[in-house]
């Protein structure tokens, strides 16, 4: 009789379990998923559907890595081998196909579940988009590295790439560089008659022709 009321007392307190977990994951933001020893998903999120495009059913017939970039796949891989052989997750960012082909790009991490033997049966994948926050990154550092009136490589950037040839010259004697001034004769002249818009306008004129020049050369 005791044993019975044991075994209730455990069967409620899972089926209380999975129901908080599904509670949790149907109202997340982030997209959570379930897979198996060989990748299979097991569960997904509706968040899937809200971030990615893509319902239950049309995952529940793919791979967990199908939507990943190829060129992301091996990393993924290594990191889910790693969280089932020694039982701790690590975080990383990959690429994941959108629905309408566009890449997103992910924060990723995977948690192992241990069956009642102890052993890692199953991973909990939470995948986080954080494309805007790293576009918002890159053009960050694009604005740091450029001009904001041609888009050239501004004098940040230069000193910085300056300093790695001289550096790399010093470790190896036959690497070789050299550096290119271009002047504008006369600039002056057009600011002070045809006023600075005109000035700017010639800016980017020659900025254009460079950049053609060189992505030719």
């Amino acid at each position: 009789m005791y044993q019975h009321l044991q075994l209730q007392r455990v069967r409620r307190q899972l089926a209380e379990r999975d129901q908080l977990f599904q509670l949790i994951t149907e109202n997340a933001a982030d997209m959570i998923a379930v897979v198996d020893g060989e990748g299979r998903r097991l569960y997904n999120s509706p968040a899937y559907e809200k971030v990615l495009g893509y319902s239950t059913e049309e995952l529940s017939g793919s791979a967990s890595i199908d939507q990943i970039h190829p060129s992301d796949r091996e990393r993924v891989l290594q990191a889910a081998v790693k969280a089932r052989s020694t039982g701790q997750g690590q975080r990383l960012e990959c690429r994941m196909r959108h629905k309408d082909g566009t890449w997103r790009i992910l924060e990723s991490s995977a948690s192992p579940i241990q069956n009642t033997q102890g052993e890692i049966e199953r991973l909990v994948v939470v995948n986080r988009d954080i494309t805007e926050r790293k576009r918002a990154e890159e053009m960050l550092a694009h604005t740091s590295f450029h001009d904001g009136l041609t888009d050239l490589p501004n004098r940040a950037l230069f000193v910085d790439r300056l300093q790695h040839a001289v550096l790399r010259a010093r470790r190896h004697s036959d690497y070789k560089f050299a550096m290119l001034f271009v002047d504008i004769d006369e600039f002056k002249v057009v600011n002070d008659s045809l006023g600075h818009s005109a000035g700017d306008e010639l800016l980017i004129h020659i900025a254009k022709r460079l950049a053609t020049w060189f992505s030719r050369n």
